[in-house]
């Protein structure tokens, strides 16, 4: 209280005393600012006029006993002075609430042991209200906080419980004096001798996991911690975290302060942790691919079973050891080489590293194998998965591929030269019987009209012979001759097609429309068989009289392809038959009478679309017309 003045009433009615106090505070240089009053009515009304630090009571006034000014004085501490000498007085007035209590006596002693009082009852009012403070302070923290904090007595029953218990759905003021376990799920209730032990120190248990029960029946995990709460014998209390002392203040176990938690959000996210690290342990027990971790340094950490049966070894016989042991000595410089660029840069998840290598068997054996490198990061530190797939089968499989392939194009070369022979040698005869035919109706005017009629037979077959064989080859060249993709016009291309078909659009009175053809990088010979055989089409089967009329129009679509669709008003066919028009020989309209041709016109059409990587497709009503959709990409992404 050094430095401070300290504001003093004193209610005394002997004129005397008051002066004795006066010369007393001046003489000693007393830091008290002094205010008196002669009766109880005036100390009271001083009381409610101004504040004190401390109040000197003199027990007998001219209106009363002393003492009831102190229900009024409840905030100041009161030092209780008589010239009473009574025991009595003395415990009556510090059960009413007073701080000290002094004797007068004729020498006016008392007046040196004044200071040391009221040192001592600021000191203690000060600590008290420190305590107010603290205990208002802490109060408001445990009626705050989410975790349910209660106290056990040595018989497990509750003396305090916050407010947080209401999250169970009791009150407070009903929880106590209830037994902890009418609290807890009945397959816990055992646990709580461990919690209300009196063990403190390394032998006590401090951390319970247990299911609180809601007063509704549900339950849910709780974290609970323990403290052992003990009392001295100068009545402190104490919350010991080690063993009690052996020396020093005899201490007494009152009871366990519990702080639980809800952790059923955590026990959930364990559970589901433990499920996911069981399901990727099957996961890994059970793929086909070999899956090693790696550290920076090439050690193996870890090894599944596939790797144990692709390689041989056990994963403890590999655990530590260098990735290299398991590939063969023609690979490791190129894996090491190759790795080392990896690991020294900051790639990592998706970004791996792959390659094809040799790998090596425990028992020597030498395998074709793929391996995909990743870089994964652990709380800073490294860690390199790799997956690892056996594939001798593929390599096998590639290598029948590669063969049969290869046997496919010498094949197809000698089909090519087969084709081309075989119509050299069939179109031969086939001129001379025309050109012999052709002399024969020449000379058969004096021919009866059967033997003409069988002559002109013969030369009609003669000549679908002649375009059945071109067809023919025309298709085979389809696959043996080398593309040449050029950026063409498709406009020009119809326009020949057109001038071809002059005499055949005449004859039928057709009429082709034409708009907005692309210009995109194809094979013009193709195009070009491609659009006469769809315009052929067109002018073939038409309706009795009607005229065909045919339209064509391009469309380009946002992935840079073009779909140019081919439309005539012909007799149409049936859409159940849409695929079978593409089939080689497949003649919907069997009647070689009025419609000729081979049956070989679309199935040509078919593959040049694919040849440039496009799509044709048909739709038809029947005596309404029919519609092929050609699609073809703008540009060719291998050109030969």
């Amino acid at each position: 209280m050094i430095g401070k003045t300290i504001n003093v009433l004193l209610i005394e009615n002997d004129r005397i005393d008051c002066l004795a106090l006066e010369r007393f505070i001046e003489k000693n240089g007393l830091p008290y600012r002094l205010e008196t009053a002669g009766t109880l009515e005036k100390g009271s009304a001083r009381l409610k006029a101004s504040t004190y630090d401390v109040i000197l009571l003199d027990y007998l006034l001219a209106d009363g006993v002393g003492l009831g000014i102190l229900s009024e004085a409840v905030n100041t501490p009161v030092i209780v002075i008589t010239g009473n000498g009574n025991e009595q007085v003395a415990v009556e007035a510090m059960r009413r609430g007073a701080y000290d209590y002094l004797i007068k006596d004729h020498e006016r002693n008392y007046l040196a042991l004044l200071p040391t009082s009221i040192n001592n009852v600021l000191l203690r009012k000060h600590n008290e209200l420190r305590i107010e403070e603290s205990e208002k302070r802490y109060r408001t923290i445990v009626e705050t906080v989410s975790d349910i904090i209660f106290q056990l007595d040595p018989e497990q029953k509750i003396t305090f419980i916050n407010s947080a218990i209401r999250e169970l759905g009791y009150e407070p003021e009903n929880a106590l004096g209830k037994s902890v376990e009418e609290f807890l799920c009945p397959e816990d209730r055992g646990k709580v001798k461990l919690i209300a032990t009196r063990r403190v120190g390394a032998r006590c248990t401090r951390n319970l996991e247990v299911r609180l029960q809601y007063k509704s029946g549900a339950t849910e995990w709780h974290e609970m911690k323990k403290i052992a709460v003990l009392l001295d014998s100068y009545g402190i209390w104490s919350v010991p975290d080690a063993a009690v002392q052996t020396h020093g203040t005899q201490k007494v176990f009152v009871g366990t302060l519990c702080i639980a938690r809800n952790i059923t959000k955590r026990k959930q996210a364990e559970d589901a942790l433990r499920e996911s690290e069981l399901r990727m342990r099957a996961i890994l027990d059970n793929v086909a691919d070999a899956i090693v971790t790696v550290n920076p340094g090439g050690a193996i950490k870890s090894f599944n079973i596939a790797g144990e049966r692709i390689f041989g070894y056990a994963a403890s016989e590999v655990a530590g050891g260098s990735f290299t042991k398991l590939l063969h000595d023609s690979s490791r410089k190129a894996y090491q080489e190759k790795a080392a660029g990896f690991w020294a840069s900051e790639k990592h998840g998706f970004d791996a590293m792959k390659c094809e290598l040799t790998g090596l068997r425990k028992d020597g054996s030498a395998f074709p194998l793929d391996l995909s490198l990743t870089r994964m990061e652990f709380e800073k530190n490294s860690l390199f998965i790799g997956i690892i797939r056996d594939i001798t089968e593929r390599k096998s499989a590639e290598e029948k591929l590669r063969k049969f392939a290869e046997e496919l194009r010498r094949s197809n070369m000698e089909l090519q030269g087969f084709a081309s022979v075989v119509s050299h040698d069939l179109k031969e005869p086939l001129r001379k019987i025309i050109a012999l035919g052709d002399r024969l109706l020449a000379a058969a005017a004096g021919f009866p009209d059967r033997e003409r009629d069988l002559l002109e037979r013969i030369q009609k077959s003669a000549a679908r012979m002649q375009l059945f064989i071109d067809d023919l080859l025309v298709y085979s060249n389809l696959s043996a001759r080398a593309r040449k993709f050029e950026r063409i016009d498709l406009d020009k291309i119809v326009e020949d097609v057109l001038a071809d078909l002059e005499i055949r659009i005449s004859q039928t009175r057709g009429t082709v429309n034409k708009e907005n053809l692309p210009v995109l990088e194809a094979d013009p010979l193709h195009m070009r068989q491609l659009f006469q055989n769809l315009i052929s089409n067109g002018l073939k089967f038409h309706q009795e009289n009607t005229p065909p009329t045919l339209e064509l129009r391009g469309s380009r679509d946002g992935d840079g392809n073009w779909t140019i669709a081919v439309e005539d008003n012909g007799i149409g066919f049936d859409e159940k038959y849409a695929d079978r028009v593409f089939r080689p020989f497949e003649r919907l309209h069997d009647n070689s009478s009025i419609y000729e041709g081979t049956g070989l016109g679309l199935t040509i059409c078919q593959k040049v679309v694919a040849v440039h990587g496009g799509k044709i497709k048909v739709n038809s009503v029947p005596g309404k017309g029919t519609t092929f959709f050609v699609t073809l990409p703008e540009k060719q992404s291998g050109k030969e």
